[in-house]
């Protein structure tokens, strides 16, 4: 039974990680699309 929550926790844990990069990973994304947007916007 302690194994098991123990499991879960350290899988939440391990979730919440993988949460936190792909945030990271998708607002850096945004950025660098509203950057490049902004530069188009500014050539043409």
């Amino acid at each position: 039974m302690l194994w098991s929550n123990l499991w879960n926790v350290k899988k939440k844990k391990a979730n919440l990680r993988v949460i936190r990069a792909t945030r990271k990973h998708d607002c850096y994304h945004s950025a660098t699309l509203e950057q490049i947007n902004s530069n188009i916007a500014e050539w043409l």
